[in-house]
């Protein structure tokens, strides 16, 4: 339904310090509705053929609709990034990398894939911070 962004400071474990992590502010945001709409769509099996046939839409296929919505999360996300630090009155500097696995549209563990869609380079242009994304794939590959 929405984004949560959270902005923490991790600290080492040590005697003097048994808390290793700390949150320093927080952010959300409902999905806007024709992103909803689609990542909706994208989770169905063919799901996005009302889309396509759409004429007021140029979506040729899934992977157009795929495509569109990657770039369009990751601008969204970097809205709310640049919120949450604004909040927090935090550089992008600061910081030192996001942590964004993207939107889950197809998990088929049976088949050992599981898409997320997300562009980490538009969200890295637009905030200026380095992007580690795509967790899922790993935990298939393992």
């Amino acid at each position: 339904d929405g984004l949560d962004a959270v902005l923490c400071q991790f600290y080492e474990i040590d005697e003097d310090n048994d808390e290793p992590v700390e949150i320093l502010a927080t952010v959300s945001e409902p999905f806007p509705d024709d992103l909803r709409a689609v990542l909706l769509a994208l989770t169905q099996p063919n799901g996005v053929a009302q889309l396509i046939a759409d004429e007021n839409l140029a979506f040729e296929s899934e992977l157009d609709v795929f495509g569109w919505a990657s770039v369009f999360y990751a601008e969204f996300a970097a809205n709310l990034v640049n919120q949450l630090l604004e909040k927090a009155q935090v550089t992008p500097d600061e910081v030192t990398a996001i942590g964004c696995h993207g939107q889950t549209v197809r998990h088929r563990p049976q088949w050992s894939f599981s898409l997320q869609l997300l562009d980490p380079n538009v969200l890295a242009e637009r905030t200026a911070i380095a992007v580690v994304s795509d967790f899922r794939r790993r935990d298939m590959a393992v």
